[in-house]
């Protein structure tokens, strides 16, 4: 008797042709569901999709949308006798074990004709799914789903990106787009996140369509319209649910395309706006981001994922008690400390992978075409800091010089280091002189303090050259 595991097809897809196991990937359950169905031993993994009925897991497949959800009854059941067919040359419906991860709609008219079906989700919504199957994995004393994948880093891996993105120039609202570039990885953080003694990263994005990374910064941060970004979205839900407003349920639908009348009936435009407002000042106040420029697209959507991964499967990445994403509806969100949902359980980076981040990065600050100044990233970091002086006398170029000081005094085992105001002009050039900036440097000092950090000198009014802060590491 063989163990015959049947997955439905997800409406998240990976947007190219590629194995069906690897397709529906970006989906927040089908991974864990996939090793889920691995772990418990099965012999043969297929997939229920809507277009191409019954398709093994290696069976190379071009992306579609289609679900069963949006057929009839009868569609379904014609669908279901084309698996049931395809089934009968691949297994013995009447000895095999068939365990099916899908939603009632896929498996309801397949059952009649299966001998031994194991439902495991049978009932639950979908939001319940991963954390009932990484239950089960647990009671059935199987790997961890994190624990077996071969390409789990340690969290050393998890702390050198950490170490890594802190480096980089910081963005921030306002936007300077002429300084971010058109294709490429966004990864943000969050005022009051901190992961070991960096910034924590919160969320990791991208963009399939080339040249399309400014738009993306733009819906999250300019456009006021949560249905062109599920990141506003998901902050709103957090804040709704937090205050536990029953209009998060309006909040919920895209009103320009809902033909539910009650929905629409209960909506309120200047109530909906007064929330957009809230999610933008949100964002606008604690959000910071730094970008990884890749140019090719699958590229870009393979890292994104590593990365999320790599994060999350990582036990000592944790949200702190006062995270706001501890207040989402979505238990995805709750769990990972991330702003999303998608890549979660995806294979983590690996090496190669790892040092293909570095090659970008690095790459970057050889090409002012990308327009962004991005500080060398491996070997350089031992360099002096002048070796690395921005052109333009900014906030981000103060930024880079204190992260810089302070990446150097970690590397060389110093458990802190006294960084003054006056000392950072002279790196980044134009002190002293009657154009210094000497305020906006200080002001930067700052703002990169944490909990821990001491004001060992400052003039009376706490802006000038004689600012003097101690940064523990």
């Amino acid at each position: 008797m063989a163990k015959i595991a049947l997955l439905s097809c997800t409406k998240a897809k990976k947007p190219y042709k590629c194995k069906a196991r690897e397709l529906y990937s970006p989906s927040p359950w089908f991974p864990t569901a996939y090793k889920f169905v691995k772990q418990y031993g099965a012999d043969r993994v297929y997939i229920l999709s809507t277009l191409y009925g019954l398709v093994h897991e290696d069976d190379e497949i071009e992306p579609y949308e289609a679900t069963l959800n949006d057929c009839s009854d009868r569609e379904r059941q014609q669908w279901a006798a084309g698996v049931i067919n395809g089934l009968r040359r691949v297994a013995d419906l009447e000895q095999d074990e068939f365990i099916i991860i899908a939603g009632k709609n896929y498996y309801q008219h397949l059952l009649p004709h299966l001998s031994h079906v194991y439902l495991p989700l049978q009932g639950l919504g979908i939001y319940d799914w991963v954390p009932k199957l990484k239950q089960l994995m647990l009671e059935h004393n199987t790997v961890n789903a994190q624990d077996s994948n071969p390409s789990y880093p340690s969290s050393s891996l998890s702390l050198q990106l950490h170490k890594i993105l802190n480096t980089l120039p910081r963005h921030r609202f306002p936007l300077a787009m002429s300084n971010i570039p058109y294709n490429g990885i966004y990864v943000m953080f969050e005022r009051g996140e901190y992961y070991q003694s960096y910034d924590r990263v919160v969320r990791v994005g991208t963009h399939v369509s080339p040249n399309r990374l400014r738009n993306r910064i733009r819906d999250h941060y300019l456009v006021e319209n949560k249905d062109g970004s599920i990141f506003r979205k998901n902050i709103g839900r957090a804040m709704l649910n937090h205050d536990r407003d029953p209009y998060l349920k309006i909040w919920e639908y895209d009103l320009s395309k809902s033909n539910n009348r009650q929905i629409l009936q209960h909506a309120d435009p200047a109530y909906q706006a007064d929330i957009e407002r809230r999610v933008s000042e949100h964002i606008r106040s604690n959000i910071s981001f730094c970008i990884i420029p890749v140019d090719n697209a699958q590229e870009r959507l393979r890292l994104e994922e590593g990365l999320i991964a790599t994060f999350n499967q990582d036990p000592d990445f944790k949200p702190s008690p006062h995270w706001l994403g501890r207040h989402s509806p979505i238990p995805e969100i709750r769990q990972s400390g991330m702003w999303l949902v998608k890549g979660l359980e995806e294979r983590c980076l690996d090496e190669q992978e790892y040092l293909r981040i570095i090659q970008l990065l690095n790459r970057t600050s050889t090409e002012p075409k990308a327009g962004i100044t991005t500080t060398a990233i491996d070997a350089s970091l031992n360099q002096k800091v002048s070796s690395k002086r921005p052109a333009t006398v900014n906030e981000e170029a103060f930024e880079q010089a204190i992260l810089t000081l302070i990446e150097q005094a970690r590397q060389n085992g110093q458990p802190y280091v006294d960084i003054v105001s006056r000392e950072v002009h002279r790196l980044v050039g134009g002190y002293p002189g009657r154009n210094h900036k000497m305020r906006t440097c200080c002001k930067v000092m700052y703002r990169l303090m944490k909990p821990g950090n001491e004001v060992l000198a400052k003039p009376p009014k706490g802006l000038g050259a004689s600012v003097k802060i101690r940064y523990h590491l």
